[in-house]
């Protein structure tokens, strides 16, 4: 009898873009891109074609191809780590109640927040660690690893964006969903399994900048921050690359003094390094 020694594919990455132009340092990061071993990956990109869709046909795919892990990836999100996927595979083989892993960046607007969220309707959590392991009710999608069991155990759609309203029935009522909240609310409705968050990520802008993150909230070289005291939460920098002098690490609470580091040392300094 012949033994099988191939089980299929492991690991899609999928990447769900407009087409628009990628920056060099997004495109160096994508390349370098490192799964576990003894990993087969295929990759799907799905261009031109609203987001949930895309998201949907790359899922499908990853469920007929008998993929065991999708991995989404944002064409302006950039992996802090070349081992990304291998610590978010690393999480989800250790804890098999976990359908999703994924990582914090911010949101590109002035200013700017985190895409993670405890309690849906409450906005963004703010109250982290970078390098904490935690559970949430919703994340944003571009930089994240769903176990694909998970999806034979919803149902369709998965993704969905919700734009509705109740006005011309004279009902003050409006729901809206992203694409990425609608499935994270799907999944803890129908399913058992928990939504982690493990990574703090960049967000690359269109000129390849890092302009909305590492994600960076703090713009000021350094500032005096206090607990209690009148200086917005916005002042408080959720970024790698900025170092707490008095050693709080935790955001909102107990970080004093921020200076910025060198590129150098913000690599070293990360709790997302090798």
């Amino acid at each position: 009898m012949k033994q099988i020694t191939s089980c299929g594919p492991g690991l899609l990455i999928g990447i769900p873009t407009l087409g628009r132009p990628v920056p060099l340092s997004w495109a160096m990061k994508f390349k370098a891109l490192n799964p576990p071993i003894n990993y087969n990956t295929n990759y799907l990109i799905v261009a031109g074609k609203p987001v949930a869709e895309a998201r949907e046909e790359i899922c499908q795919s990853a469920l007929d191809q008998g993929h065991k892990y999708v991995f989404f990836l944002g064409d302006d999100v950039e992996p802090c780590s070349l081992n990304t996927l291998k610590q978010m595979i690393f999480r989800m083989e250790q804890t098999d109640s976990i359908g999703v892993v994924g990582a914090v960046y911010c949101s590109k607007s002035e200013p700017t927040a985190p895409l993670v969220f405890k309690e849906n309707g409450r906005g963004s959590y703010w109250d982290w660690k970078v390098g904490e392991f935690f559970s949430v009710t919703g994340l944003g999608m571009d930089c994240t690893l769903i176990r694909v069991d998970v999806l034979a155990h919803m149902s369709k759609p998965w993704f969905k964006t919700v734009d509705e309203d109740d006005f011309e029935s004279n009902v003050n009522k409006a729901d809206q969903w992203t694409e990425d909240l609608y499935f994270c609310n799907k999944l803890l409705e129908e399913t058992d399994y928990e939504i982690s968050i493990s990574f703090v990520c960049g967000s690359a802008g269109r000129n390849g900048a890092n302009r909305f993150g590492k994600p960076v909230v703090c713009r000021t070289r350094w500032q005096t921050l206090e607990f209690g005291s009148t200086t917005s939460p916005l002042g408080y920098c959720l970024s790698p690359g900025w170092q707490a002098e008095s050693g709080g690490r935790r955001y909102g609470i107990s970080a004093r003094r921020h200076v910025q580091t060198s590129p150098q040392r913000a690599v070293r300094d990360s709790p997302c390094r090798d």
